[in-house]
């Protein structure tokens, strides 16, 4: 007998996600995970897969709200429940949750079974359930739904447990995507309007308040329904209030992934949502090891709990709602004082509380950039903010006596900083993030030093200053991980202190290059950075870098415009990726430039080389990634099959290559990408038949975009 679960009566969106569920479900898994964050309709996902494949099992039970049955001590009702579901029978007698566990592996042992646990929050509740793959016969499918997969044994980036790698194998993961913003529309319209889409007169608002959604199916579905035979003056009212708090029925579901975090966890949650939304994740790690959090474990707890995600670059990401949600938590800490907020993400409202003199001990971040009027902030001011530890400025300076002020400041970001900061006896020595940029500084740093004596200090980046001449003394910065030096267009002179920084990581000096304008290094050997990785920098006379470290891994150069000699990677046994960048040189002897390094190097990328004619990588043979960019006058590519172990070719605006070589023999190949080259010979290629291959803009050929094996069947007819 089939079992069906009655699905929500307006149903957008999900067909999509049903297919990628059901393609799951065909793997050699027992356990499917789906896994989101509150109110994205992880239960409705489950019920429509559930109800698509229930008469496939010899049995099948659906758990629902197994966390809060959890909660009030009913784990036994839930394993009776799933008894008397699959085996057809009343509830047996259980006394016990050890007792249950017994019955349902000796019961279900050689059943396919198909379970569902909807909203598992943590491992007790799933070892009481279906501790054990084994417990279900050969093809059973448990599937999971679940916020938070913290307690699932699935493998850390980092983990050596064989064990646990072994667990990992019994886990596939479907993570819930958002609702596009045509599905969330539909949504939304059928809750509000009783229709597919709304009227023209009321199609501008519903767009403004279904983005407001950020496509969250829960808050489309509260917000809709509350304005269903409403006027539009009560809509207008509505989005007016979306603006400043989430609806409760909302902000109750999500607080309940916030209420199991810790207090660190907490902390760095509602940073990321006032202020860390799109920034690169690196630099607020170094802020929050300065605070004694412990961001490597905690933003991985936050990821699995779906409450932030880690995207393209290394950049965090918070869902619009979630975002919204962590600031209403800091408006509630106390609703009619902004001056008892911990955080003050507007502007005006920081501003305002400084001038006035109102800070207080609650206060730990403030931005205030973007304001009417450039303003000077005094010692006075900031001496009602002891806790302060991050603070965001732009254009005016701090004067004053600072003694003892900012003493817990770990993060400074100030565009349009002055080029003489006039704050007196300032020593922020908790400093771990220093960030500058537009400013006129030009040599003498005056006043900045109190800026660069921290301990801690981890990050130095300067930006966009274009009349600095030469960077700050770094002697004290000892601890440095990053230094950038980016968009800085006058002669530029690196002070000697840059060689005594031996735990730097990542050194970037990119400066635009104009004519007779250079970048002036002193007698600085770059080898004694024995703890450099990456290296990006303007070099355009290649022999003004008196070597490289050894522990150098990454290395991308800009505006080569001299030849490139040997002897600069004499020392460079660990890189694997270099990267020419508006390279002024005709021809590149990669082959003769890496001597010893030829086999290390995976990853090259040439790229705007508007005079380059031909590339010497013959004998590059550990090469696995290929890459030229916007190499007008290359015509030379030959070799490229004697690259064996490559696995991915794109060459894109290289408007003189008309001939491809046979790439036949590169087994390896998973990926070539071609665009806009004017290729005469695609349709003699030969790849592997599950390369992936994109054609766009590449003579008489149509794009194309997917496995070989598809072109090579659908391609017919000459070109």
């Amino acid at each position: 007998m089939k079992r069906r679960r009655n699905l929500p009566e307006h149903l957008v969106g999900i067909n999509d996600q049903v297919e990628a569920v059901m393609d799951i479900l065909t793997r050699d898994v027992p356990y499917v995970v789906i896994h989101g964050m509150g109110g994205i309709d992880k239960t409705t996902l489950a019920s429509a897969v559930f109800n698509r494949i229930s008469n496939q099992f010899d049995g099948c039970s659906f758990l629902s709200d197994v966390r809060e049955s959890a909660q009030r001590g009913r784990i036994i009702d839930l394993q009776k429940q799933m008894l008397s579901e699959i085996l057809y029978c009343g509830s047996p007698e259980i006394h016990n949750s050890d007792e249950g566990i017994n019955i349902i592996s000796e019961r279900f042992r050689y059943k396919k079974v198909l379970l569902v646990l909807d909203d598992v929050d943590k491992q007790d509740q799933l070892s009481k359930l279906a501790g054990k793959s084994y417990w279900f016969g050969p093809g059973s499918k448990i599937i999971i739904t679940t916020r938070n997969v913290n307690f699932l044994p699935i493998k850390d980036e980092d983990a050596e447990s064989s064990w646990n790698q072994a667990r990992s194998k019994e886990y596939e993961i479907y993570e819930m995507a958002e609702m596009d913003s045509s599905d969330a529309l539909k949504l939304f319209s059928q809750h509000a309007l009783g229709m597919d889409s709304p009227p023209l007169r009321y199609e501008d608002i519903s767009l403004k308040i279904t983005n407001k959604t950020g496509g969250l199916p829960l808050a489309l579905e509260v917000i809709g329904s509350s304005l269903c035979n409403k006027s539009k003056r009560f809509w207008k009212e509505t989005l007016k209030k979306l603006d400043s708090e989430p609806k409760q029925e909302v902000f109750n579901k999500l607080h309940i992934s916030y209420g199991l975090l810790d207090h660190h966890q907490r902390e760095i949650f509602l940073d990321i949502a006032c202020y860390f939304i799109g920034k690169e994740r690196l630099y607020p790690y170094y802020m929050w090891k300065a605070c004694n959090y412990f961001p490597e474990s905690d933003v991985l707890v936050l990821s699995r709990m779906s409450l932030i995600k880690i995207v393209e670059n290394d950049t965090l990401w918070m869902h619009d709602q979630l975002r919204d949600f962590g600031r209403e938590i800091i408006r509630r800490e106390n609703i009619n004082n902004t001056r008892m907020w911990s955080r003050l993400w507007e502007p005006e409202i920081a501003f305002r509380v400084v001038q006035m003199k109102q800070g207080t001990d609650k206060i730990v971040a403030l931005r205030l950039t973007g304001l009417s009027k450039v303003h000077n902030f005094t010692d006075e001011e900031f001496s009602k903010l002891p806790n302060l530890r991050f603070l965001e400025l732009e254009g005016g300076n701090l004067e004053g006596d600072f003694e003892n002020l900012l003493s817990k400041l770990t993060w400074l970001s100030w565009s349009c900083c002055p080029s003489e900061l006039k704050a007196k006896n300032l020593c922020l020595e908790k400093l771990a993030v220093l960030e500058l940029s537009e400013s006129d500084i030009t040599e003498d740093w005056t006043g900045w030093g109190s800026c660069l004596m921290s301990e801690d200090l981890k990050v130095v980046q300067i930006t966009r200053c274009p009349n600095l001449k030469r960077t700050p003394d770094f002697s004290k910065c000892s601890n440095l991980k990053r230094l950038v030096l980016q968009d800085c267009t006058t002669l530029l002179v690196v002070d000697g202190s840059l060689s005594k920084l031996e735990r730097l990581k990542h050194l970037q000096i990119c400066v635009m290059v104009l004519p007779e304008r250079d970048v002036m290094f002193p007698p600085i050997n770059l080898a004694t950075l024995s703890h450099l990785r990456t290296l990006e920098i303007t070099c355009v006379k290649p022999r003004s870098l008196m070597g490289l470290p050894s522990s150098l891994e990454e290395l991308t150069l800009y505006d080569v415009e001299s030849p490139i000699d040997r002897s600069l990677f004499s020392n460079s046994a660990n890189l694997s990726s270099l990267c020419l960048c508006k390279c002024r040189l005709g021809e590149v002897e990669f082959d003769d430039v890496l001597g010893q390094q030829l086999e290390k190097l995976c990853s090259l990328e040439v790229r705007d080389g508007e005079l380059l004619e031909r590339l010497s990588v013959a004998r590059l043979k550990g090469l696995r990634r290929l890459s030229v960019f916007g190499c007008p006058k290359l015509m030379d590519s030959q070799f490229l099959e004697e690259l064996k172990s490559l696995e991915a070719l794109s060459i894109h605006e290289c408007s003189s290559i008309r001939l491809l070589p046979q790439l036949s023999e590169l087994r390896n190949l998973r990926r070539l990408h071609l665009k806009n080259c004017p290729l005469q010979n695609l349709s003699d290629l030969r790849l592997p038949d599950t390369c992936h291959l994109m054609i766009e803009g590449c003579g008489a050929f149509p794009s194309f975009d997917g496995d070989y094996k598809k072109w090579k069947d659908t391609l017919s007819g000459p070109y």
